[in-house]
């Protein structure tokens, strides 16, 4: 019939296979998550060039708007009392 060394080689050659498997499926999935994440990296630094953009041209019509000007310094940290 069969013997004890054909089962345990054909036992130790599927666990093998699985490892590899195993390996090849994580391995592809990092890469698809790597290229996923600087996709992703790319539309945020374009979106935020495009929000400094309309900063800029919101600003001067908000100021002009308001009649207030802001430097930036909202907390007003730096005024000295008297």
């Amino acid at each position: 019939m069969l013997s004890s060394q054909f089962v345990a080689g054909t036992v130790f050659v599927a666990f093998i296979g699985v490892c590899v498997t195993g390996l090849t499926w994580i391995s592809s999935t990092l890469i698809k998550v790597d290229k996923n994440v600087a996709v992703m990296a790319l539309k945020i630094d374009a979106n935020n060039e495009k929000i400094d953009q309309l900063h800029g041209m919101i600003r001067p019509m908000w100021e002009d708007f308001t009649g207030r000007t802001y430097d930036d310094n909202l907390a007003k940290l730096d005024i000295k009392a008297n």
